[in-house]
């Protein structure tokens, strides 16, 4: 396939640790809770993997609903983070509009999804600010690194 996205293993760890800080912050997650990430495959997915993890949160991952099939596809991932008992979901920004969306409605209650977070419009720092890379050092301590250069394609 062709390269969509790439990302070192630096700027990997620091949105990662971006991630981390959001949902333990932001979204006030406490240890063990569950968090489903609503991504396609990719970099975002990757970083907000490892971003649960770097808080100590469980990653759920989720293949997002299809937008011309949302009548079969996002019944599948409402049953998901509800059998997994998800406190949060952590998406792209369109995928949070497609949750909560008319035609989503139609589908599923949208009313009773967990709280919906959206790494670009809601934290837009995920994904371009620096943080310090000590505020989760504690935290990362028995972490493998992912390979010094990861290619999605």
């Amino acid at each position: 396939g062709t390269v969509t996205s790439t990302a070192t293993c630096v700027q990997l760890h620091k949105r990662a640790e971006r991630v981390a800080a959001a949902l333990t912050e932001k979204g006030r997650l406490s240890v063990g809770d569950h968090v489903a990430l609503v991504y396609p495959p990719g970099v975002d997915l990757i970083a907000a993997f490892y971003g649960c993890l770097y808080c100590g949160c469980v990653p759920v991952t989720v293949r997002p609903p299809h937008p011309q099939n949302l009548g079969t596809t996002l019944p599948t991932v409402k049953m998901i983070v509800e059998v997994s008992k998800s406190a949060c979901v952590l998406t792209t920004q369109a995928i949070a509009r497609l949750l909560k969306s008319r035609e989503a409605a139609a589908a599923v209650d949208v009313r009773t999804w967990p709280t919906v977070l959206d790494t670009v419009s809601q934290y837009p720092s995920l994904v371009n600010a620096a943080m310090p890379h000590e505020v989760l050092v504690g935290q990362c301590k028995g972490l493998k690194p992912p390979p010094p250069a990861l290619t999605i394609g």
